[in-house]
């Protein structure tokens, strides 16, 4: 927030190329970070294949490294090409040079991450996700008091390098051991549909950022980062949720359809709600969030936030059955629905780019996605257990619609930097309650299992406060 009034907005766009050169960095793990997802967290359960899961794991980690430090470099040979290309300018590319050190750290860090995915240790890794994120702009800031914007880019640059030795040195015991490497090539022959996915995933989740920096200016990279920033934490939310799931659904495709048919339930009742009403409320709190975070400064960015947000919808959706493409049809079901995905939006949204400027990426974001859960729901036709049950979800998202009108509708009558945080205060009670009186003592029961246990408490007391009484019995 303090940065964002200090920076200017070229100076913050600056900062955004960061996160285009981390993107970028998707393409250094040749589909091996995907294999060892997909294969390894059933191998740590069991002893007989322990090692080969350990393997996959340490083959994985040295050539990402070792690739990712080629690409590194490259960056740093080619940083006036890449400040011209993104900036519009030679002048920031040392600045690159340095940015390239933070890109290679961010990749690693992805990979250890990944291995705490495949062990299933999800609350290490929700943590690491939180700090990770909540203090690289506090980092950025101390230094940038002291050094301007050298300092801004160092302090966010070093905090990922510590992230990345504290959590590589957390999870050493899977990538530094004396379990043999999986063989390179069968490996990557293996998973080269994978890599290959990377490209088209990368084509509708990461080059919207650096489709914005090409194609318009870095005033606009600047203002399309900071609505970014919100709009990933609704992603990070999305993964968070949906990444438990797709582990447990890949530990059990080799069971029952049962099985996975309760998972199926679990993740209709939870995830959609908690999704689709943080999304809206973020979106209809845009005028107030982008005023707040930004100043008067990106006031005019609202828009953009707003429809970035309805998008993330649409991901919800597309990712919901993505994940059950992913764990149970071969990888080249995972590889088309992706490729579906990526041509819809790489085609469509330079164009849209060009008729609406950045609100074109967040059309061509609903339109692939919506392309890609269509697709999903065809090859997963024979999966009845797994169809989208829209009367419940109907019945889960309803209670939205009041609020939305009494935040959209205050700040149209009223607005105020401190009074809109009532309105959202007013909205969310009314939405809890309103959802509280439409469940039934069993939808409760089975949403209370569902949710993480530290959730608990807290949905306990929302089911005092709002079930009715009927229903009104100690669910845990």
């Amino acid at each position: 927030m303090v940065l964002l009034r200090l920076l200017t907005r070229t100076e913050y766009a600056v900062g955004a190329v960061l996160d285009v050169l981390i993107s970028l960095m998707a393409f250094t793990s040749f589909g091996l970070n995907t294999v060892f997802l997909q294969r390894a967290p059933a191998g740590l359960c069991s002893e007989s294949d322990r090692s080969e899961a350990l393997g996959l794991i340490k083959l994985a980690i040295l050539v990402r490294f070792g690739v990712a430090c080629l690409v590194a470099l490259l960056m740093i040979v080619l940083s006036q090409q890449i400040s011209i290309l993104f900036l519009k300018t030679t002048f920031y590319s040392m600045h690159v040079r340095l940015l390239a050190f933070g890109a290679i750290s961010a990749a690693m860090l992805e990979s250890f991450m990944h291995i705490c995915q495949a062990a299933q240790d999800f609350g290490r890794l929700s943590r690491w996700m939180f700090w990770t994120n909540i203090w690289r702009s506090p980092a950025g800031l101390a230094l940038f008091l002291i050094f301007g914007l050298w300092g801004y880019l160092l302090g966010i640059v070093g905090f990922i390098v510590l992230s990345t030795c504290i959590i590589g040195w957390k999870v050493r015991n899977y990538w530094f051991n004396n379990v043999p490497i999986a063989p390179l090539w069968p490996t990557i022959r293996y998973g080269f549909p994978y890599y290959l996915r990377t490209f088209f995933r990368f084509g509708f989740l990461q080059a919207d950022q650096m489709l914005v920096a090409i194609l318009l200016t870095p005033d606009i990279l600047a203002m399309y980062a900071v609505a970014r920033r919100f709009v990933g934490y609704i992603n990070q939310a999305t993964e968070a949720l949906l990444q438990p799931v797709l582990m447990r659904v890949t530990a059990l495709r080799e069971t029952t359809d049962n099985s996975i048919a309760q998972v199926q339930d679990k993740l209709i009742r939870y995830i959609p709600i908690t999704i689709i009403s943080l999304s809206t409320c973020v979106a209809v709190s845009s005028p107030w969030l982008m005023r707040i975070i930004g100043g008067a400064k990106y006031a005019d960015g609202w828009p953009l936030l707003m429809l970035l947000c309805l998008a993330q919808i649409c991901y919800l959706f597309y990712g919901m059955s993505a994940l059950y493409v992913f764990a149970l049809k071969p990888p080249r079901a995972t590889l088309v629905v992706d490729a579906i995905v990526a041509t819809i939006s790489l085609v469509i949204t330079p164009v849209l780019i060009l008729v609406f400027k950045q609100y074109g990426i967040a059309f061509g974001q609903m339109a692939g996605f919506a392309g890609g859960w269509l697709f999903s729901q065809h090859l997963l036709r024979q999966y009845t257990e797994l169809h989208m049950k829209w009367r419940l979800l109907l019945k889960l998202i309803l209670p939205i619609i009041p609020p939305v009108c009494i935040i959209a509708g205050g700040q149209v009558i009223f607005f105020s930097l401190f009074i809109v945080p009532l309105y959202i205060v007013a909205g969310v009670i009314i939405f809890l309650w309103i959802l509280g009186r439409r469940l039934e003592l069993a939808e409760w029961m089975t949403l209370q299992r569902a949710v993480p246990y530290r959730l608990a408490k807290l949905l306990d007391l929302v089911y005092r406060f709002t079930a009715k009484r009927d229903n009104f019995v100690v669910v845990r």
